[in-house]
């Protein structure tokens, strides 16, 4: 008695015969998730980057948010095919965080690299004052100061041994850069 992997097999034997086996389709490929990863972690990475650049630069925060928010927007056709599958707010997640992310952090280090050579210094009063919060690792809580410039409230951070009570002004010195928004280049306590 024939085994049954034998008998099929002589069942496509005869079928190859007559030229009844019907043509065995490709396999669509999956496509590979490499580049929605390399796009999600190259706009974290940048964004991550592009955050110490605004805390330098005078620019309203609905700016580059919008900015943000508006590249990813529109770059949802230009979804890598590795997400294309999955749900909308997903892609959307993907194209906010890499097209958005890439694009404002291009626009603030372009302003912050090419800076005017005139600086301009500015006395301003202290709005607020505090501390931020440590990290795990750490025993630091950066000293912060509020002040108000070109109608923008502005947090500036100081070393961890700035005393900063008792000052009631701070002196920036600014430089236009690229796209036309200030960059604070120096800050003292008076």
């Amino acid at each position: 008695m024939p085994c049954f992997n034998t008998m099929r097999s002589y069942k496509e034997m005869s079928k190859r015969r007559r030229g009844t086996i019907p043509q065995q389709t490709e396999k669509a490929e999956k496509p590979n998730p490499t580049s929605a990863i390399l796009l999600i972690f190259s706009g974290t990475i940048a964004l991550l980057f592009e955050i110490e650049i605004y805390r330098k630069t005078i620019i309203p925060f609905g700016l580059p948010f919008g900015l943000w928010l508006l590249t990813g927007i529109i770059s949802l056709p230009l979804t890598p095919a590795s997400i294309k599958g999955n749900r909308f707010i997903i892609r959307l997640f993907y194209c906010i965080m890499g097209y958005g992310g890439l694009l404002v952090t291009s626009l603030m280090v372009l302003n912050n690299s090419w800076q005017d050579s005139e600086m301009t210094t500015y006395k301003l009063p202290i709005i607020e004052t505090g501390h931020q919060a440590a990290g795990r690792g750490s025993r630091c809580r950066l000293p912060y100061a509020v002040v108000n410039i070109y109608g923008i409230e502005k947090s500036l951070l100081f070393p961890c041994d700035t005393i900063i009570k008792g000052h009631t002004d701070i002196m920036i010195q600014t430089r236009e850069g690229l796209l036309g928004f200030d960059v604070i280049v120096g800050k003292s306590l008076f």
